[in-house]
Parts: C-alpha cells; sequence; structure tokens
C-alpha cells in the first residue's frame, strides 16, 4: 500500500523513482550518481536492519522506515549507518516534503 502510494506520488510530480527488491539492487542504486536518497522498509526486522551496516553509502542520505514502536529494529539501524530512522506514520504524513527535497 504505501509503495504504491509513493509511486502515484512521485509520477505525479514528475519524480523519478526506483523500487529495490533485496540487498544487492539496493547496492547498486547507490552506484547510480543520479540517487539522492534511499527509504528503506525495514520491517523485516533487526536481522535485515544489521545487514545494511557493510552497503550504506554515507553520502546518500538513507531513511530507514520502522513500525511504530519497534526500538530494537531501529536502534539496528542507526548503528548500520542510516542517516534517519521513521515510524512509517511519519513517512505518510511526511511523503511529499521527502520526495521533493
Amino acid at each position: 500500500m504505501i509503495k504504491s502510494r509513493i509511486k502515484e506520488h512521485a509520477q505525479a510530480r514528475g519524480i523519478q523513482i526506483k523500487f529495490a527488491r533485496n540487498l544487492e539492487e539496493i547496492s547498486a542504486l547507490q552506484r547510480d550518481n543520479g540517487v539522492k536518497r534511499l527509504i528503506v522498509d525495514l520491517s523485516a526486522g533487526v536481522d535485515f536492519a544489521k545487514s545494511f551496516k557493510d552497503i550504506i553509502d554515507s553520502r546518500i542520505e538513507s531513511i530507514g522506515v520502522i513500525a511504530h514502536v519497534d526500538l530494537d529494529t531501529q536502534t539496528a539501524a542507526k548503528e548500520a549507518g542510516f542517516s534517519e530512522v521513521i515510524p512509517r506514520s511519519l513517512l505518510v504524513k511526511n511523503l511529499e516534503q521527502l520526495l521533493s527535497e
């Protein structure tokens, strides 16, 4: 549901957006010079968040999206190098701002 909202919002504003399904695709996207920001769904939990430690490119803003009260995943994501970790509700609320910056 959130993916479709992001896609619709981006298309309506002429913003190019790409989706990745796994760590390899995320790594490849980071090598694309046009990528300004990664928004990653971390709903798979702590181990998934930790798996980003070796692939996060600090030159690209990376936002991890978590369930509202998943403090363990939030901590793991911050330790893995995410620029910011926000609850899904905040992503939806600030979607326009996140995609337009």
